[in-house]
Formats: C-alpha cells, sequence, structure tokens
C-alpha cells in the first residue's frame, strides 16, 4: 500500500528506488533464515517455497507501482499539454462537458466574458448560450454528446451562440476522452 501511495505522489525515479528497496529487504527477510528467525521471535521457517511465492508478489506490488507511477506522470504530462495549448491559443477557446460545466478556458475567454481569474466558470449555459434561446442551444449542445464524431455530427460542427448580446459563431469539436469533452472555439464570423 505504502508504494501505491508514493506511486501516485512520487516521480517515477523514486517510486523505482523504493521499490527497489522494498524488494531487496523482502528477499534479506524471505530468504534468509537468520533474519527470519529475528523477526519472527525465533521462529525457523520450515521450508522456504512459500516464501519465495510471497517474494515473488512483493517484487509483482514494486514493479506495478513503478509502472503506475510512470503512466501516471505520463497522464498529467499530457493533461498539462493541453491546459498549455488551450491557454496559449490566440481565440477564445474553452471546454466543457456534458452538464455544460466549463473546465478549462484561456485568457481570451476571460476576457470577452469579463470574467476575473480567481472566479468560479459559469456554466456554458449561462455564459455564451442565447438567452432567447437557451432551450435549442442546449438541445443542440446535448445532440454533440449524443450523436458523437458521426457523420451527421460533421454537419453541424459549430453552435450558434451570444456575447453581451452580439451573435457569435462557435466551432466545437468533441473530444474522444472519458467522460466526452466538447472543446469551443469562439470567432466573430457569421
Amino acid at each position: 500500500m505504502g508504494l501505491l501511495l508514493a506511486s501516485i505522489l512520487m516521480k517515477p525515479a523514486w517510486v523505482f528506488f523504493w521499490g527497489t528497496i522494498y524488494s531487496l529487504v523482502g528477499i534479506q527477510i524471505l530468504l534468509n533464515p537468520k533474519i527470519y528467525s529475528l523477526l519472527s521471535g525465533g521462529c525457523s521457517p520450515l521450508e522456504l517455497h512459500s516464501h519465495k511465492f510471497s517474494l515473488l508478489s512483493y517484487i509483482c506490488s514494486a514493479a506495478f507501482a513503478c509502472i503506475f507511477s510512470y503512466l501516471l506522470t505520463r497522464v498529467r504530462k499530457n493533461r498539462n499539454t493541453l491546459n498549455h495549448i488551450i491557454l496559449g491559443m490566440p481565440l477564445p477557446v474553452f471546454i466543457s462537458d456534458i452538464e455544460g460545466n466549463i473546465l478549462y478556458l484561456n485568457e481570451k475567454t476571460q476576457q470577452l466574458f469579463d470574467l476575473d481569474k480567481s472566479q468560479e466558470y459559469p456554466n456554458y449555459f449561462d455564459l455564451p448560450a442565447p438567452k432567447l434561446k437557451q432551450g435549442k442551444c442546449i438541445a443542440s449542445y446535448l445532440s454533440l454528446f449524443h450523436e458523437g464524431n458521426h457523420v451527421e455530427y460533421r454537419d453541424r460542427s459549430h453552435l450558434e451562440l451570444e456575447i453581451k448580446g452580439s451573435p457569435i459563431t462557435a466551432h466545437v469539436n468533441l473530444l474522444d476522452t472519458n467522460p466526452k469533452q466538447l472543446v469551443t472555439i469562439l470567432t466573430m464570423e457569421g
């Protein structure tokens, strides 16, 4: 359990280091009868075959923790790369989920909607959805999630939104993530 917790909190190199220490200590305790006897209150092992299987589970746990830490680090780097791309785009961009929760937005979007960096992100349906056509906007938004990247979806790769009463075109693309997320890029084109 300690190695699994370490794999979440530490870099892979450190998890490998502590996994190696963990395995070496296990080898010494389980395969050296003197050390085993000292740590088990004077009992000596009757046979070593069960100890070898226990040792195999120690090594497998350490290897799993190393692999998990490596994969988790890759996922975190990919997420940070995506965030960096979104934040650096010259157009207003934001990502939302099926419930309309805005997960990420860049500085251009914050400026466009006069949002403070410290304030909580508003819901998609409260921010750019046209007030008079909010129901239609919500239905179109949800249909994008339900239809996915099928042929019908490609024909409707935009939403009609508004900013401060002015109509704006939003180009959208569904990310193939779990759960699905929608990238919205705002342009002033009709």
